[in-house]
């Protein structure tokens, strides 16, 4: 940036080096974080948790309920392993309980709360 400077007009090399101030700030926003965590199909059940309430706190409920609901499927789906001892099930269930209280607390948000509801009633037949 500094070999640019001096060569050209001042305005546009101003605008420019604005455009890459702020594209640089953006990785250090919690927003921009959040959505590191909640790349879809990566990352675990915390970083999920994490990213969903990065989401919230940013001020971006939408994507906390797109990482709630991923979190929620991911706890399901571990469920039904076979392999799982008491212990587990019972953590993956308290989990999912948990899960499923933030999502119907955002869900007045009316983003995907026919999922919502889903993932609710899987919750309770699961018991």
């Amino acid at each position: 940036m500094l070999d640019q400077l001096g060569q050209g007009d001042p305005e546009e090399q101003l605008a420019e080096l604005g455009q890459e101030i702020a594209a640089v700030s953006r990785f250090g926003s919690r927003l921009f974080q959040s959505q590191l965590f909640l790349l879809p199909g990566r990352g675990n059940m915390i970083s999920k948790l994490q990213g969903s309430f990065g989401a919230a706190s940013a001020g971006d409920p939408c994507l906390a309920v797109d990482g709630l609901l991923e979190l929620g499927q991911m706890a399901l789906s571990a469920l039904g392993r076979a392999d799982l001892d008491d212990g587990q099930r019972k953590e993956l269930r308290k989990r999912l309980k948990t899960t499923a209280s933030m999502l119907r607390n955002l869900a007045e948000v009316g983003y995907r709360t026919g999922e919502i509801e889903q993932l609710s009633s899987a919750r309770t037949r699961r018991r």
